[in-house]
């Protein structure tokens, strides 16, 4: 049976702006109150972006698992959230379709954020010996906020990953600074068996946390 479909365009992005209010704890001497960030869950509904090498394990399901701790721990340090994918967008979604980047972008133009990141996970089809997390950007005006995120995570994961900066879509809307957070790499094996660990991807929202409070600050 084909579900009927909510209309998911730029004029029924009311829909998300409904169920997805910009939350936090209302508390002015925790570190990011009055500060409003975006996080974007990548791929989701029919497009399950990469795959796990070993277990098959799908890369969306990762990124709405991090995605929501990240949020959390967001909310937790007073910050408002915007999420432009959740569980129950990814359900009404199924597989018959998936946000486009124009919807994506409405949800981030709409926020008037101070930062946006997108969740993602890596692949490399020339080398399973690769791993850690990687910094992608569009602006160089954001170069330098970009490369303490790299330091960070290479120091933290002993990793000597460099950023990669492209035109990437999804970072090309809004005026805030936006990065990719590629989390790890599904063809290394243990960047795969570590990102489906809920101790692991709390350490990765540790690590980002802290560098987000640093940047805002």
């Amino acid at each position: 049976m084909k579900i009927a479909m909510p209309d998911l365009g730029i004029n029924g992005l009311k829909l998300f702006s409904k169920s997805l209010p910009k939350t936090s704890y209302a508390n002015e001497n925790l570190p990011l109150s009055g500060k409003t960030i975006v996080v974007d869950a990548g791929h989701g509904g029919s497009d399950s972006g990469t795959l796990g090498l070993m277990t098959g394990i799908r890369e969306d399901v990762l990124n709405l698992e991090i995605a929501t701790l990240l949020e959390s721990n967001l909310k937790k340090m007073g910050a408002s959230v915007v999420m432009t994918r959740t569980k129950e967008i990814t359900e009404a979604l199924r597989n018959e379709r998936k946000l486009s980047f124009e919807e994506r972008g409405a949800i981030i133009e709409g926020s008037d954020a101070d930062m946006m990141l997108s969740i993602h996970q890596n692949f490399n089809e020339d080398s399973s010996k690769i791993k850690g997390v990687q910094i992608l950007l569009r602006d160089k005006e954001y170069l330098d906020i970009a490369t303490q995120f790299q330091n960070t995570f290479n120091n933290a994961l002993g990793t000597r990953l460099n950023i990669i900066k492209d035109q990437y879509a999804v970072l090309s809307f809004g005026n805030q600074p936006s990065f990719i957070i590629e989390c790890g790499f599904l063809s290394n094996a243990e960047d795969e068996t570590n990102l489906q660990t809920k101790e692991y991807q709390e350490k990765l929202v540790d690590i980002l946390c802290d560098e987000i409070q640093k940047q805002l600050k």
